[in-house]
């Protein structure tokens, strides 16, 4: 998988200006030279981390009486980076500094790419996955994450080793039972339609 992968994700209903979508499109391949000559290919444990949705998500969603929608394009992209993404950068960037690692780590939350949509993340992202890692760490509340769940899904098929941080090994059965509590709670809360197992489901690696 290269850059012309990242190319050709398709656009979201936020519609960008032609240079912008040049401005967003080369700084992924920046950041993608740069990773690439950072780390070895498969020698690197990827860090799968909520950023964009996650608890904090949904419960963004829900005080703004949003609990009817599961996705972060629901919220005001400022309410979204205050609520949500902010938050769950500093959860993960303190729990990276409070362990020790055994091999280099790769952090998602490392690239900010402003304007970027989420299937871009996403799609830079599987090809570092692909290319340098040599096992998937999840972490923190990953069975709310669709991000998350959407590398642990291509990690799997590929096969990369895939484990919870503090925890052990991750098969099939144990994400599904994982993300199926993870439902169980959202609809305690309001939020019906089994969002995170229909999302699995869904996932096409």
């Amino acid at each position: 998988m290269g850059l012309s992968n990242i190319d050709s994700v398709p656009m979201s209903h936020r519609r960008r200006a032609k240079a912008e979508d040049q401005a967003v499109r080369e700084h992924f391949r920046e950041q993608l030279s740069c990773l690439r000559l950072r780390y070895p290919d498969h020698g690197a444990a990827y860090l799968s981390f909520p950023i964009s949705s996650g608890r904090r998500l949904f419960r963004a969603l829900h005080t703004f009486g949003l609990g009817g929608n599961t996705g972060p394009d629901a919220l005001p992209e400022h309410m979204l980076m205050k609520q949500v993404i902010g938050p769950n950068i500093a959860a993960a960037r303190g729990l990276i500094q409070s362990r020790s690692w055994d091999e280099p780590v790769i952090d998602p939350t490392s690239v900010i790419v402003t304007g970027a949509r989420q299937e871009e993340y996403r799609a830079f992202w599987a090809v570092v996955l692909r290319e340098k890692a040599s096992r998937l760490v999840a972490c923190l509340d990953w069975p709310f994450s669709f991000g998350s769940l959407s590398e642990i899904r291509l990690a799997m098929s590929l096969p990369i080793p895939v484990s919870e941080v503090g925890k052990g090994t991750l098969q099939v059965e144990d994400v599904l039972r994982l993300i199926a509590s993870a439902d169980d709670e959202l609809e305690h809360a309001g939020c019906s339609g089994r969002p995170m197992t229909t999302y699995w489901r869904s996932c096409h690696a």
